[in-house]
């Protein structure tokens, strides 16, 4: 309940900010390395999964 009213007390001023502000805000707040993060679909380890043992596959047929 504490935090929920701390979140209440910094949405109210945020809306004072103009468009601008807030977005300088943010990029103020947003580290370095988060900028470098990306999204990647839900089954991304299945697919690697069966990538790499496509891939194995290939490799033991070459060489056999």
């Amino acid at each position: 309940m504490e935090q929920s009213e701390k979140l209440r007390m910094v949405s109210g001023g945020l809306s004072e900010f103009n468009p601008e502000e807030k977005r300088q805000l943010i990029l103020e707040l947003l580290d370095d390395h988060l900028r470098t993060m990306f999204v990647t679909p839900k089954d991304i380890d299945e697919t690697i999964k069966r990538i790499s043992f496509t891939i194995s596959e290939a490799i033991n047929i070459a060489f056999s």
